[in-house]
């Protein structure tokens, strides 16, 4: 949450390399808390803000394919008015 007195500025702290195939859970404070997104790219250079490049070189291109993101998210009822379908 932010406190008074702190920017709602965009900086870019942490990457993650999501290889194809993976899976990635993001609830709780990092979901409320910390801004998160997927940048729209052809690909990817790797710089050392990604965290997980293992043995790829600083520098390295990775080009991007095609992607599916899901997103499931859990709302709680909000209203006790119920919704009559068909009549």
């Amino acid at each position: 949450m932010l406190q008074d007195g702190e920017s709602t500025e965009r900086v870019k702290t942490v990457s993650v390399l999501l290889e194809p195939r993976s899976l990635v859970v993001v609830k709780g404070e990092m979901y409320s808390d910390h801004l998160h997104a997927i940048e729209e790219a052809t690909a990817d250079v790797i710089d050392e803000t990604v965290r997980n490049r293992g043995d790829r070189p600083i520098g390295a291109i990775l080009d991007r394919t095609t992607r599916v993101s899901l997103t499931i998210r859990h709302v709680p009822k909000t209203t006790k008015a119920r919704i009559v379908i068909g009549r």
